[in-house]
């Protein structure tokens, strides 16, 4: 029996990787292009594909392709399309991103949500296994979540449900990219986190990157350390609220924000506990992504495309 791959591609607001993957989970081969780079999708599909040719030759004799799987920012399962991303310049309007990487490619596309396609990989190859319900998290240019309940993605009656990036946490808030005000993205995000920080800093000491922040934060800097407080404590509030919808066995973290350590985990998950509802304290995990930070989002678009087109 031929060995079955999937090209799996993540579409973000600041990277576009891509790779080969096995029906096993094993990456083959990965690349990375800057997504603002291109300013149509038809450009950036041309361009993936070449490069997805570029990493690695198959015996046709011994190897199959199944298909690609895509996650990206405002991908609707149903439609295949791109609706309307704030984080995708090329997607501005609604963009249909699987058709014309079939088209492109000649193979078989099925896209999700890039937080559904991260939760898809934390069922297939992470801790989420033998969960049926459960929330994949994902912390980056902006904030996603992949729900899982009763054993299947909730995609919603017009495939866009699970934006929790898009709910408000601070009403008249800060204006996100969507056109409202007040949504959790802009304040616990890679984004979000700068701006609490020249905002608790009063702009004394510059506009940093996430990682100088955490620096400052691990060296004793009292507005940084006030500024992870902030965003732990909004994202652990709000994970509460998502707890008493969906009452999900764990909640996930991936995304380069998730890998702040202890100081955001702390106040997340002290504000986290004391803001659930009785019958869920001391019941739900928080933990981060099982799988590596590199891969999650390339095992979950792989898992995508075996579990729609593999035999």
């Amino acid at each position: 029996m031929k060995k079955q791959f999937a090209a799996a591609v993540d579409v973000g607001g600041t990277n576009t990787k891509f790779g080969w993957v096995d029906s096993a989970g094993q990456l083959y081969g990965s690349g990375s292009v800057k997504t603002g780079e291109f300013s149509t999708a038809e450009d950036l599909i041309h361009r993936v594909y070449l490069e997805l040719q570029d990493l690695i030759n198959f015996d046709e004799t011994e190897a199959e392709i199944c298909g690609i799987g895509v996650g990206a920012p405002n991908a609707n399962y149903h439609t295949g399309c791109i609706h309307h991303a704030p984080n995708l310049d090329f997607a501005k309007s609604i963009v249909p991103f699987a058709s014309i990487f079939t088209e492109i490619s000649g193979l078989k596309c099925r896209i999700t949500n890039d937080a559904n396609a991260a939760a898809i990989g934390e069922k297939i190859y992470g801790k989420a296994r033998d969960m049926n319900d459960f929330m994949v998290v994902t912390l980056g240019t902006g904030l996603g979540s992949g729900i899982y309940t009763g054993g299947q993605v909730l995609y919603g009656s017009d495939g866009m449900a699970g934006e929790m990036g898009h709910t408000c946490l601070i009403p008249g808030g800060r204006k996100c990219g969507c056109g409202r005000l007040g949504c959790i993205e802009r304040y616990v995000s890679i984004g979000g986190l700068t701006t609490t920080f020249l905002e608790v800093s009063e702009g004394k000491k510059g506009e940093l990157r996430p990682r100088q922040i955490q620096a400052l934060a691990e060296g004793g800097d009292q507005d940084a350390i006030q500024t992870y407080r902030l965003t732990g404590e909004y994202l652990g509030l709000h994970l509460s609220s998502m707890a008493a919808l969906f009452s999900p066995e764990a909640i996930f973290l991936s995304g380069g924000l998730a890998q702040s350590g202890e100081v955001l985990l702390s106040p997340m998950r002290k504000a986290f506990e004391d803001n659930l509802l009785t019958h869920h304290k001391g019941k739900i995990k928080i933990e981060l992504s099982g799988l590596k930070k590199q891969k999650t989002a390339l095992l979950g678009a792989a898992a995508l495309a075996f579990s729609s087109f593999s035999q």
